[in-house]
């Protein structure tokens, strides 16, 4: 890699939703908290790192059954920062006052 090259570092952070703010102003401001933090590293990126995009995105735990413990008689449906298990028609759910709903179909 050339000296003058570009390098891009995808870095994924986990978030809370806590009734925060969305939108620019709150990818602004994990981005001004983020950037000092990186160019204060002691890794060989230099002192002119800029990070140049943040995305807030919600991350999809029903897109692999490894992310959520629905019933596989359930349907998982993804809500903003967690998901919800739902017991698919003609089955009946089972939850106890321990489980949450979609986790025992039957």
């Amino acid at each position: 890699r050339e000296a003058n090259e570009n390098m891009k570092i995808k870095l994924l952070v986990e978030l809370s939703d806590e009734g925060g703010s969305d939108g620019p102003a709150e990818e602004e401001r994990i981005r001004s908290l983020i950037e000092p933090t990186i160019k204060n590293t002691k890794f060989p990126l230099g002192s002119d790192v800029m990070v140049s995009r943040v995305s807030i995105d919600d991350f999809d735990e029903c897109a692999s059954q490894e992310y959520n413990d629905c019933s596989e008689k359930a349907l998982c449906k993804n809500t903003k920062g967690s998901y919800n298990c739902t017991c698919m028609p003609g089955y009946l759910d089972l939850k106890s006052s321990t489980l949450l709903p979609g986790r025992v179909c039957s």
